[in-house]
């Protein structure tokens, strides 16, 4: 099975992007997952979508990668932190980008924040969407409140609620991408 993660935020001192990275080794850990891909937004700096991918004449570098990875992928797991009450721009402007690489595609929603509700709003606002692509949603998710307490500044781990809470987040993925193959 080959799980894609996309670290969502371009946002400069991101901590979602070490909850990605953290995550990526949490899936890698499964017997079940034989290929484990980090997408990072951040990487690639895709300029505002114009038209899909696809359809563009001369598309942004990166975009084929990401559209090979997404659309190989068993299921994707999207990384994103909340700013302004929705999932991050940067994100969204990837996804809109995409149509195909998601339907019927299973999908897991990591949220990040700051506050205690870890991105309860970012996680509405990206199964909405998944769902308008055509998307299969895993209701399991996985909420990171309190990100600064959780992780360090170099991005270890510092919760004792989160291994277990990411493991089971990763199993009911796995299980919902094995039942739809």
């Amino acid at each position: 099975m080959k799980i894609v993660i996309v670290s969502g935020s371009n946002r400069i001192g991101r901590k979602s992007h070490q909850v990605a990275v953290w995550l990526k080794g949490v899936v890698e850990q499964s017997d079940t997952v034989d290929e484990v891909v980090l997408l990072d937004v951040a990487a690639e700096n895709f300029p505002v979508m114009a038209e899909r991918y696809g359809i563009l004449e001369n598309p942004p570098k990166g975009l084929a990668y990401f559209s090979e990875e997404m659309a190989s992928a068993d299921a994707l797991i999207f990384v994103t932190p909340e700013y302004n009450g929705g999932m991050a721009g940067s994100l969204k402007n990837m996804i809109d980008y995409f149509r195909k690489e998601f339907a019927n595609k299973p999908v897991g929603a990591v949220t990040v924040s700051s506050g205690d509700f870890a991105g309860a709003n970012a996680l509405h606002q990206l199964w909405f969407v998944m769902l308008h692509c055509g998307a299969i949603v895993s209701p399991a998710k996985l909420m990171v409140g309190n990100v600064n307490q959780a992780f360090d500044e170099n991005g270890n781990l510092l919760s004792d609620v989160l291994p277990n809470r990411a493991k089971k987040f990763v199993e009911s993925l796995i299980w919902l991408a094995d039942k739809l193959k």
